[in-house]
């Protein structure tokens, strides 16, 4: 149950977001330019359906340091920004994606860093409680 509301949560700010993206592109960073606004709109609508996997990691990251386990953390983010270094140079240059495959590497990255934490959470959680299934 754990992971569903920050999944939730953030899909719901995610599609949301993206429903005033274009608002907040022109009103609150005063874009003019048609190109810029194109731009930053793309990437922007993008990212947010990204903020799912934002909020898993947040909170999965927070319960893995609640337990003791501040490690575990750093390496899956780690793996996730090497992964999306790897990514964007593939996806805006060799795809031709362009603004676009830069926030497809974010969003890709960001996925692939919210499944290891969940892994490894569930990993942590079985670890803890294997003596309790013993005793049953």
């Amino acid at each position: 149950m754990v992971f569903y509301w920050p999944f939730l949560l953030g899909l719901f700010i995610g599609i949301g977001g993206r429903h005033i993206s274009d608002f907040v592109v022109r009103n609150v960073y005063g874009a003019t330019e048609a190109s810029t606004i194109l731009y930053t709109t793309t990437y922007l609508n993008m990212v947010l359906m990204g903020t799912a996997f934002v909020f898993v990691n947040f909170s999965m990251r927070n319960i893995l340091q609640g337990i003791g386990d501040t490690m575990s953390p750093l390496i899956i983010f780690g793996i996730t920004n090497i992964l999306n270094i790897i990514l964007d140079p593939l996806l805006i240059f060799t795809l031709d994606m362009g603004i676009g495959g830069a926030a497809l590497a974010t969003v890709i990255s960001l996925g692939v860093g919210s499944i290891l934490v969940v892994i490894r959470v569930i990993q942590k959680y079985l670890k803890a409680s294997r003596p309790y299934f013993f005793h049953i």
